[in-house]
């Protein structure tokens, strides 16, 4: 009986051991990790509202707008693209401001690859230099799940028939983007040990 015991210790200690490698494996796994990326797209309006101000310096265009269209590059980033903006642009300087959502869809099973929110400044009346921060899905999983945190400057053109094009991250020092995923853990020095959690002093029942 007592030899029965001690074999099923030694396999209980042995599943242990395997479990504890797989985790620190897991765990060694996270680390930072920064990759360069790169996509154009194009999409054209699909939906949206205009009104026009008033402001201080002349009259302004407020636009709620949909967008449609592909994105292209990074297998990460490529797929069908969605874009809900809200601009304001001054109409005689041509200046202004854009904002909004991006998603980025599978085109087979249309889940979202990626998704984020930017913001952009409009010069020209068309030309939009921005930034994009959002995430994207670990490629292979299923279902899909946050893979990286992604932060991209992008340059847009919109035109007065709906159409945009653009390119996020091209790899110049002033429109880059990077995917990143991991992060540094609390340092710790060596030979240190976990301090032990102090005990909480339990309340005595009041005679």
């Amino acid at each position: 009986m007592g030899s029965i015991k001690r074999r099923g210790a030694v396999v209980a200690l042995a599943v242990a051991l395997v479990v504890a490698a797989a985790a620190l494996a897991v765990a060694a796994g996270k680390g930072p990790k920064t990759d360069t990326t790169q996509a154009t797209f194009t999409a054209q309006r699909t939906d949206g509202k205009d009104k026009t101000c008033t402001g201080e310096d002349g009259t302004y265009t407020s636009s709620r707008e949909r967008f449609a269209g592909t994105i292209t590059g990074d297998p990460r980033l490529t797929g069908d693209l969605v874009i809900r903006s809200h601009s304001l642009v001054n109409q005689a300087t041509g200046l202004g401001t854009s904002r909004g959502s991006v998603r980025i869809l599978d085109p087979a099973s249309k889940r979202v690859k990626a998704h984020g929110r930017f913001q952009a400044v409009i010069t020209e009346g068309g030309v939009l230099n921005g930034f994009l921060s959002g995430h994207v899905r670990a490629r292979g999983e299923d279902p899909p799940r946050r893979g990286g945190r992604l932060w991209a400057n992008f340059r847009a053109q919109a035109t007065e028939q709906g159409a945009v094009t653009g390119e996020l991250g091209g790899g110049a020092s002033q429109n880059t983007a990077v995917i990143q995923s991991g992060k540094c853990g609390a340092p710790v020095k060596p030979g240190a040990k976990a301090k032990p959690k102090p005990k909480r002093d339990k309340a005595k029942p009041t005679p």
